[in-house]
């Protein structure tokens, strides 16, 4: 996909379409890509990152859209996110971009917020996506307890009785 030409407020998105493809095709694989589910959800997103990248320029959105589409988005939501992570990363970049071009104290120290509170946000983001597409690992607690055995738990023979000790009626097992 790209953005072929601005005027004013409106905007043509062109999808390029491969000899013997069908723009069909092309709008399956574009859905694919960018992990949606139906064409109304691909126009929101496309016309979310023209908005977003606040260029007139063809090559903001097109770095935006491989952004999105480099995060390989599974669904809707993820595709949701990484259009996110594409703002926070362009917006770090024009953080660090302002950051080196600054001498001035409280710009220095206005733009070096800026580019810490984006660089966090990216963080959490990226381990957001991580999480909801399987890749955050498996996690095992490990808790110590203690445990307070009744009177007569422990048999003549060192066992521990397991069960329920005052259950009565079973017998209970004897470990040893």
């Amino acid at each position: 996909m790209v953005l072929t030409e601005v005027e004013g407020r409106a905007a043509q998105i062109a999808l390029t379409v491969g000899e013997g493809e069908t723009v069909e095709g092309a709008t399956q694989q574009a859905l694919q890509a960018l992990g949606l589910e139906s064409s109304d959800a691909l126009d929101s997103l496309l016309l979310t990152l023209l908005q977003m990248t606040g260029t007139r320029e063809p090559a903001g959105f097109s770095q935006a859209l491989a952004l999105v589409a480099g995060l390989d988005p599974r669904n809707t939501v993820q595709a949701m996110l990484a259009g996110q992570m594409a703002a926070v990363h362009l917006a770090t970049m024009r953080a660090a971009s302002n950051l080196g071009r600054t001498t001035e104290a409280g710009a220095v120290a206005m733009h070096t917020k800026a580019l810490n509170n984006l660089a966090r946000t990216f963080a959490l983001q990226a381990d957001t996506l991580k999480r909801l597409q399987g890749a955050g690992g498996q996690r095992v607690t490990v808790e110590h307890r203690h445990y307070n055995l009744a009177p007569g738990a422990v048999s003549g023979a060192g066992g521990v009785v397991l069960g329920d000790v005052a259950g009565g009626g079973a017998r209970d097992e004897v470990e040893r």
